[in-house]
């Protein structure tokens, strides 16, 4: 999402994710969290910060790539997208209220372990260097 925000070839964002496999019931319910830096590097070394993104703008970009993403792969079907699409609820979350200024290592805002804060959902394959294979 943050390339897309970005025209600068190489652009990448930082990021950690996590798959979590269980739902707050310990039900199955497999999903991904992320903690995406709001900015990134481009192949250069240079840092471009990124403007504000609107949740829910942020959300159905991040539908949008997803869903490509399965089709392309050809595991998914578009008869399948469509029905997804039609749902009330799409299944996807994004969330980018908490924000913690570079250098700032005092903030009561600032990410604290144990779940304190709700994490954002990316595929962490999306951030991986085609070159280098790594994030």
């Amino acid at each position: 999402m943050a390339a897309a925000a970005v025209e600068e070839k190489g652009f990448r964002p930082g990021v950690v994710s996590v798959v979590q496999s269980f739902g707050d019931r310990a039900n199955f319910h497999p999903h991904l969290h992320a903690l995406l830096s709001r900015g990134g590097w481009t192949a250069c070394g240079e840092w471009i910060p990124l403007p504000y993104v609107d949740e829910a703008a942020a959300e159905k970009l991040f539908r949008h790539k997803v869903l490509a993403l399965l089709r392309r792969r050809g595991l998914l079907s578009q008869e399948r997208i469509e029905l997804l699409l039609s749902w009330r609820r799409s299944g996807f979350s994004v969330h980018n209220r908490v924000y913690v200024p570079a250098g700032d290592t005092t903030s009561p805002r600032r990410p604290r372990a144990r779940g304190s804060t709700r994490w954002s959902s990316w595929p962490a394959s999306w951030c991986r260097s085609r070159t280098q294979g790594a994030i």
